[in-house]
């Protein structure tokens, strides 16, 4: 006999050590007030607790920012902008892609080839011909051209200069990556070109620094675009909270901001990343092991995939499946997730792939 089992979507309490399966298989992450979406035939809104929070079910459905949904009651009605009670504010003649920030959302309309930005009455505050638009993030918005060119515009949608780039990055301790020509450099917060255009590779600033790669060697540069030290490295990762994976002579280690050495150069590691709540991923020979902020082994070099530590816990990959590990080292969700999200409230969700299962009956 062969028996189909969907996906089953749970809620795990980290707190109690205690798992809530939900009446669906398909459900999206929390937002930042802790409520999720889930989806049976039609979509419903819940709480991080697992309470559901509408009587009526929606066919299309986008979650809260700044206390506003969008929702589609039937595929032949018109969607709409709804409040925290579900009550209507306005129906919507464009497609509504969110979220809310800073008083503003983002929506497009294809057979206008425009896109839009509604405040929180819905009401259009402006529109651009153009491709794609970003979220408003300290007054600036980021836009994509018909051309594929990007520049920035201001919350009634006036472009802040003549300035326009192959791509424009997010905004990071006051600046942002910029391309032009395949060739990189950094913008301020007022969209000025404030480090030319001539590095091959960047990276977004931490704590005052970047790692930029020119004539094929990485090194760090402050906000002025001046080299931090004389120090060269063959090639560099993402960094993040100030520290930076790097690579020399085939060792492989973390530094800090100041170009200061954080996790001492090994041959044995593959890769590091970023430190992260006083921890750092190592891998070695494709295996990723967990290490404290003076490089001492937390775990063994076990796991197949991980993430950085995000409110005192990180996720990890195991044989395809995805677990929760602690700053000590211990899983406490085992590996048996097809899926993971973040934290709200020590409660996270999790998804288990669909399995069919085969039994013998005699």
């Amino acid at each position: 006999m062969k028996l189909n089992f969907d996906n089953t979507v749970q809620l795990i309490n980290l707190a109690t050590n205690t798992k809530k399966s939900m009446p669906f298989g398909e459900a999206g992450d929390f937002n930042e007030e802790g409520i999720f979406i889930g989806k049976q035939k039609l979509y419903d809104f819940y709480d991080h607790t697992g309470k559901k929070l509408n009587t009526e079910s929606y066919y299309s459905v986008v979650n809260f920012s700044d206390g506003i949904c969008a929702l589609q009651v039937s595929s032949t009605s018109a969607p709409q902008l709804a409040d925290k009670t579900f009550k209507k504010i306005k129906d919507l003649n464009t497609n509504f892609q969110g979220p809310y920030s800073e008083g503003l959302a983002y929506a497009n309309n294809p057979q206008t080839g425009n896109i839009y930005y509604l405040d929180k009455k819905g009401n259009e505050v402006f529109s651009i011909s153009a491709k794609e638009g970003s979220k408003c993030v300290g007054g600036l918005i980021t836009v994509k051209d018909k051309t594929n060119r990007y520049f920035l515009v201001d919350k009634t949608g006036k472009p802040v200069n003549s300035l326009t780039w192959d791509a424009i990055g997010i905004f990071s301790d006051g600046l942002a990556l910029v391309k032009n020509n395949s060739k990189w450099g950094y913008i301020d917060a007022q969209g000025n070109k404030v480090i030319d255009t001539k590095y091959d590779i960047g990276s977004g600033f931490t704590k005052g620094a970047a790692i930029v790669k020119l004539n094929n060697q990485f090194f760090l540069i402050n906000k002025k675009g001046e080299p931090i030290n004389s120090n060269k490295y063959d090639a560099a990762g993402a960094p993040d909270n100030g520290t930076f994976p790097v690579q020399k002579d085939s060792l492989t280690g973390l530094i800090d901001s100041k170009g200061n050495t954080l996790i001492d150069f090994k041959k044995s590691y593959n890769s590091l990343l970023y430190m992260s709540e006083e921890r750092v991923w190592a891998s070695q020979d494709g295996k990723w092991g967990l290490l404290d902020n003076t490089g001492k082994a937390l775990t063994d070099f076990m796991y197949d995939g991980a993430l950085s530590f995000k409110n005192a816990y990180a996720v990890v990959m195991l044989d395809d499946k995805y677990g929760l590990i602690n700053k000590a080292g211990k899983l406490v969700v085992p590996a048996e997730y097809k899926s993971l999200g973040s934290i709200y409230k020590n409660t996270m969700l999790g998804i288990r792939a669909a399995e069919t299962v085969f039994y013998n009956l005699k």
